[in-house]
């Protein structure tokens, strides 16, 4: 059975209408301005630890050990020592690849989480 090219037109047309039509279904229900707003709810609470000496505390030697054991060839730039969920992690600022980064390492030497260094102005 060949399909004539009005046909295809026909098929075409329907196709394209129903996909705008769940477009501004969509658009009805999610609104991406709102979604940003919200955005900063229920983000983690960073707050600066009082500066402590503990005989369990990492070194910044051992910091670094732990960064360029996962990021061969960074450079560890800053150091700090800050509180989350009432557990003392260090916030290590590095660069890698020339981006900067930020590691939150537990006092255990577990890296609960790397992400791009948003305190960083790139310079734009």
């Amino acid at each position: 059975m060949a399909i004539s090219p009005s046909n295809t037109f026909s098929i075409i047309f329907k196709l394209i209408t129903i996909a705008l039509f769940l477009q501004i279904i969509v658009l009805m229900f999610y609104n991406p301005l709102k979604a940003a707003e919200n955005s900063h709810k229920n983000k983690d609470v960073w707050i600066k630890a009082p500066a402590e000496t503990n005989q369990n505390a990492l070194t910044k030697g051992q910091l670094k050990a732990i960064i360029k054991q996962r990021y061969k060839n960074a450079r560890v730039k800053d150091v700090d020592i800050e509180v989350y969920n009432g557990q003392k992690v260090y916030d290590v600022d590095f660069i890698y690849r020339g981006k900067p980064y930020e590691a939150f390492i537990t006092a255990k030497g577990r890296i609960l989480k790397v992400q791009i260094d948003p305190n960083v102005d790139d310079g734009d």
